[in-house]
């Protein structure tokens, strides 16, 4: 069985330095403490964090961590999960992942966006701070894609 979360970056506002360097607001803190507090409550407990090395959701993971166990499940920074589309976003998550049997993955629209719709039964579309996961009867994280999921918990 295999655990997957979709977890977007809390909301960032723009107009300060580049777009890679931009900061969680107290808005963005605040939904990221209740996706995780939800998650959390659901029973998800992640064993690996796999999360864009962009600011704000290298803050994201941090805060979704503390929530998430004690202590909290490591997190690894992915360069290429800034920029990729949902194909390499299930890549990265295949190649990254590992023996982990839930993992939660931190990001950005339109990829989680998109990748959640290509493992999901209907069409999803987060906002900041929102998350989409599933439970899939796969042992192994590249049977993922080609597995319907047993559940699906959003928020």
């Amino acid at each position: 069985m295999k655990r997957l979360v979709l977890l977007r970056h809390g909301h960032s506002p723009f107009g300060f330095g580049s777009d890679f360097d931009r900061r969680l607001d107290e808005r963005g803190r605040r939904g990221v403490q209740a996706a995780a507090t939800a998650l959390r409550d659901l029973g998800f407990l992640p064993e690996l964090i796999l999360a864009s090395a962009a600011r704000r959701t290298q803050e994201t993971a941090a805060l979704a961590a503390a929530v998430l166990g004690d202590p909290p499940p490591p997190v690894r920074a992915l360069e290429a999960l800034y920029s990729a589309g949902a194909r390499e976003a299930l890549e990265l998550l295949v190649e990254g992942a590992g023996d982990a049997a839930a993992v939660l993955v931190v990001g950005h629209n339109p990829t989680l966006s998109e990748l959640a719709t290509v493992l999901g039964p209907d069409p999803v579309g987060l906002a900041p701070g929102e998350f989409w996961g599933a439970d899939f009867p796969a042992e192994d994280w590249a049977l993922v894609e080609t597995t319907a999921p047993l559940r699906v918990h959003t928020l």
